[in-house]
């Protein structure tokens, strides 16, 4: 199963920006709407992007080692804690970094103790909000799945025979397989159709029992 793929783009686009004004106003009582503002917000902007990219990253290149769906709590855990890291680090690694190009002082020690808990916290919150998107994804495609059998079980497979498509009810299905590129049933009269469907397809929508 590929999870989520490009749905979450948009909203995370939205959503950082969103993330990081609710920042400030969490963490600044006085804010003024300067120039200087304007940069700051925008530099940590960037920054929200580039973590969200990473925790992205890592959250897929999991996926494709081993979903989690058929996975433990240990898979989870793994998934929280690595995002985490490599989300916290990069903020920590760029902030000190533009902090030393842009002041003569080190950062401020209410960043560490302060600002980063908040980060950790939207770090949490993204990660909820994958996972939330990820069970979504795979309850939708089980009913279409689901809705698909019982239009196969009420209507039978379509098939070609001669010019004309005639429909093989599942009780007369015998066998399936492939050849080159094509893909053939089998009758209880032991007849092959060809079937306009992948192999593929034909596993997620015929009883599971079959």
């Amino acid at each position: 199963m590929k999870p989520f793929i490009r749905k979450d783009i948009p909203l995370f686009l939205v959503l950082i920006p969103l993330i990081n004004g609710l920042n400030y106003f969490i963490t600044y009582t006085n804010i003024v709407f300067n120039s200087y503002f304007v940069l700051t917000f925008l530099i940590d902007t960037i920054q929200g992007y580039l973590a969200w990219c990473i925790i992205r990253w890592i959250i897929l290149a999991m996926e494709a080692k081993k979903s989690l769906v058929n996975s433990t709590w240990k898979r989870l855990a793994v998934q929280l804690v690595s995002t985490t890291a490599a989300a916290l680090s990069l903020i920590i690694l760029l902030t000190e970094a533009i902090n030393a190009i842009a002041k003569d002082t080190p950062v401020p020690l209410n960043f560490y103790t302060h600002d980063i808990l908040i980060y950790l916290i939207w770090v949490l919150v993204i990660n909820g909000i994958y996972i939330g998107m990820y069970y979504y994804d795979f309850w939708r495609l089980s009913e279409e799945a689901l809705k698909k059998e019982h239009k196969l079980k009420k209507e039978g497979i379509k098939v070609k025979m001669g010019n004309n498509n005639i429909k093989i009810p599942l009780t007369d299905l015998k066998g399936v397989f492939a050849e080159e590129k094509y893909v053939f049933i089998i009758d209880t009269e032991y007849r092959t159709h060809l079937v306009d469907y992948t192999l593929e397809a034909l596993e997620t929508i015929l009883p599971q029992k079959l």
